[in-house]
């Protein structure tokens, strides 16, 4: 049996790192909320998950054929600023499940180790290459070409949160849940959609 081990990093919104023992990646089930279809049932209209994405423009365009990992909603004040809102939207895919499809996207917001990729054109924050985790790659699911059906399953740094930002999370925490607590919230994450 592998073991997991979780190493919390730094923005991005993806703010832990994924391995096993035996270096295979986790299979995690989408999530699923109550009231509209999962991301899961909705990918599972075709035999194999596939779900597709662009910029505001379409000049840049992305395809994942995988389920999410995890979704999430951050708070950070780093978020907010590159989002232009309360809080960024996001879902964990392998990065092997991710491929851009259309248009060259480019780096921007801090240009630092966690690469965050924009359209050059419409500027529309796409996806995020968390620092030290080539494996995978944190998709904005408001860029998803069905992003109401991809809810939040955990909400990170609430102690940045504007007073009146809510989101319908399952889990919430001040900073980023502790790494011992990744395996249960992935389980419990999975569980949801079987």
């Amino acid at each position: 049996m592998s073991t997991v081990s979780w190493k919390p990093i730094s923005c991005g919104c993806v703010h832990f790192q994924l391995s096993t023992s035996t270096g295979a990646l986790l299979k995690i089930i989408g999530t699923k909320n109550p009231v509209v279809p999962s991301a899961k049932e909705l990918m599972m209209r075709d035999s194999n998950p596939h779900t597709t994405g662009k910029c505001r423009c379409g000049q840049v365009q992305f395809e994942v054929t995988s389920e999410p990992l995890m979704t999430m909603a951050c708070h950070c004040t780093g978020c907010q600023r590159m989002t232009a809102s309360a809080f960024s939207l996001s879902a964990l895919y392998p990065s092997n499940e991710f491929k851009v499809t259309l248009g060259e996207p480019v780096i921007g917001g801090l240009h630092g180790a966690s690469r965050h990729y924009f359209c050059a054109h419409c500027m529309s924050w796409l996806f995020t290459r968390p620092e030290g985790m080539d494996e995978f790659v944190n998709v904005r699911t408001t860029m998803m070409d069905d992003a109401q059906f991809f809810s939040p399953f955990i909400e990170t740094y609430t102690d940045e949160k504007l007073s009146w930002a809510a989101t319908p999370a399952v889990h919430s925490f001040n900073k980023f849940p502790l790494p011992e607590n990744f395996p249960a919230l992935l389980s419990e994450f999975a569980q949801q959609n079987q």
